[in-house]
């Protein structure tokens, strides 16, 4: 995303400063506004990759989902029955009010940005992995990971909503940064296959 500055409303000499997207955040640094400044954005391939409840869009895996390919894209879940079975890496993961995703076993979903789960999120037999390079936050809804690494410097928060928890089935690791729970990480138990464990720290 671009941001074009100019003196006239034709943007003949306008002035472009790239722009820097975070989930839902657009930041421009070192922009100078003058009085009488006429402003706009310009696009370009920046389309999140998303689930209409029937067909991914916009992503470079089969079928248009999302794939190892699209490391810092925004996955949005809008409608309900999605399933990611291939291995993907993303920006933001965003899962709508009324919408469902399941994360089929095995598969590895690599998330550089922030989760917000208004929805339903089913990766209890998935691995996730929360690589940013800024504080990631887990965001919204209860929601269930098989196993959970955290490898960001500067930490991740979980911070859902008051009675909702994030489940951990497997294995919690933590290889580099910070994991402040916000009192709300369980690490869950079953009978046929043991107790979820946390790694060496």
């Amino acid at each position: 995303v671009e941001l074009l500055i100019s003196s006239s409303s034709d943007f003949s000499s306008a002035t472009t400063t790239t722009g820097t997207i975070s989930c839902n955040t657009l930041t421009f640094t070192g922009v100078n506004l003058t009085d009488g400044d006429y402003f706009t954005l310009n696009y370009s391939d920046v389309q999140p990759i998303t689930w209409d409840g029937t067909d991914y869009a916009n992503g470079s895996g089969t079928n248009e989902a999302p794939s190892t390919l699209d490391q810092g894209r925004k996955l949005v879940i809008l409608n309900p029955s999605a399933t990611l079975t291939e291995s993907a890496s993303v920006g933001c993961f965003h899962i709508a009010s009324g919408a469902d995703v399941t994360i089929s076993s095995g598969v590895e979903l690599a998330v550089q940005q922030d989760i917000y789960n208004l929805g339903n999120l089913d990766a209890s037999e998935a691995n996730i992995t929360l690589d940013g390079n800024q504080t990631q936050e887990i965001t919204g809804k209860s929601l269930s990971f098989g196993e959970l690494e955290v490898n960001n410097t500067n930490g991740v928060t979980i911070n859902l909503d008051a009675d909702e928890v994030l489940y951990i089935d497997s294995i919690l690791r933590v290889t580099d940064g910070n994991l402040n729970t916000g009192n709300a990480l369980y690490m869950r138990c079953d009978f046929t296959n043991g107790a979820a464990q946390i790694d060496e720290v």
